[in-house]
C-alpha cells in the first residue's frame, strides 16, 4: 500500500517538472527557437555564501535578553519579503547564528521586538506609519554589517 502512494507522488512530481513547450518543439519563452536544443533550461538557485550573525542588544540598565529578531530580504516594489532567519536574545543580550544568503538578499531589513522598548530605525517614517503596533527597531543593512552589530534600547513611557 505505501508503495502505491510513492508512485502516485513520483508520477505527480514528474508531471509538475515536465516542459510540454519544448517537448513539442514549441518556443522556450527564453528566446530560443525551441526543439532545436537551444531551450533556455529552468532557472536554478545558488547559494552565495552563509554569512556569520553577531547581534549584542543592550539598554541603559545592561544586555537585553528577550529581544525577538527576524531577518528578512528588504521588501521593495514588486519584490515580497522573504523570510531568512528568526532569533532571540540570550541573558547576555547576544543573537547570534548563521544564515544562508543569495545573491538577491544584498539588501537585508532586521526587525527586532522588545515590548516597552525602542530602538533604532533606518527610515524614520515607518515608525509612525505602523505607530503604537511597530516594532521596537527596524534597521536595513548589508549582509556584512550582520558579523558585528550593537543595537542599543531605551524605554519607553507607558
Amino acid at each position: 500500500m505505501k508503495n502505491s502512494h510513492l508512485l502516485v507522488l513520483f508520477t505527480l512530481a514528474g508531471l509538475g517538472c515536465a516542459r510540454p513547450d519544448l517537448e513539442a518543439g514549441g518556443s522556450d519563452g527564453g528566446g530560443g527557437s525551441g526543439g532545436s536544443g537551444d531551450a533556455t533550461p529552468w532557472p536554478v538557485a545558488t547559494m552565495s555564501h552563509t554569512q556569520a550573525l553577531s547581534i549584542t542588544a543592550s539598554d541603559e540598565s545592561g544586555p537585553a535578553s528577550g529581544v525577538t529578531a527576524t531577518l528578512r530580504r528588504h521588501v521593495t516594489g514588486d519584490r515580497a519579503p522573504v523570510l531568512l532567519w528568526q532569533g532571540q536574545s540570550d541573558d547576555a543580550g547576544n543573537l547570534t547564528g548563521e544564515v544562508a544568503l543569495t545573491p538577491d538578499d544584498a539588501d537585508l531589513e532586521l526587525v527586532l521586538t522588545r515590548p516597552g522598548f525602542q530602538g533604532p530605525y533606518t527610515d524614520a517614517s515607518l515608525r509612525t506609519t505602523y505607530g503604537y503596533y511597530a516594532p521596537a527597531a527596524w534597521l536595513y543593512l548589508q549582509p556584512a554589517e550582520l558579523a558585528s552589530l550593537r543595537v542599543q534600547f531605551e524605554r519607553i513611557a507607558p
